[in-house]
């Protein structure tokens, strides 16, 4: 049993997996932010893609997503809060004209990048378009460098050891 990477402690078949190949659709923003970060973390770019609101907008940077993916070492995600509303209910909302603001779901998430220990902290937007989940915007809260790697610096991966026999790779 493999889990999740997205931090859940499910099983990642039973959790952003199924999602990420299509078999699933995502019910609430939570879901689709833990996906989008699984599929970073597993460099599934086309996902990503899809995943933004109007997807054709978005193939420009499809290279931009690819490379940053290619560079990037996911370690962990964590969800600080999130508005689960259904897409029913959200649609609901927006039939019944009801002006209110997109579900948000607020995290951070840990990577390293060039031997570089990072966290970013966003606030994401959501919005539904042909029935799935979207993301719409971010709003980036902190980005920080917490610390460069050494080979013997501890793996920021919580192992237990050493960044060379690590994740350094």
């Amino acid at each position: 049993m493999m889990l999740c990477l997205c931090g859940s402690k499910q099983n990642e078949n039973a959790c952003c997996k199924p999602i990420v190949e299509g078999s699933r659709v995502a019910n609430f923003p939570e879901q689709l932010m833990r996906s989008r970060y699984y599929s970073y973390a597993v460099k599934n770019v086309d996902y990503l893609c899809n995943t933004y609101t109007s997807p054709q907008k978005v193939a420009s940077l499809k290279a931009d997503i690819s490379a940053w993916c290619q560079q990037t070492q996911w370690l962990k995600l964590v969800i600080h809060d999130a508005e689960n509303i259904s897409r029913e209910e959200f649609m609901q909302r927006a039939f019944n004209a009801q002006s209110s603001p997109l579900p948000t779901v607020t995290f951070s998430a840990f990577f390293i990048v060039d031997n570089v220990y990072c966290q970013i902290s966003e606030k994401s937007h959501f919005t539904v378009e042909d029935n799935q989940w979207r993301y719409e915007s971010g709003d980036v809260i902190e980005q920080i460098e917490i610390a460069k790697l050494t080979r013997n610096s501890p793996c920021p991966c919580e192992s237990g050891k050493k960044y060379k026999r690590c994740c350094m790779g």
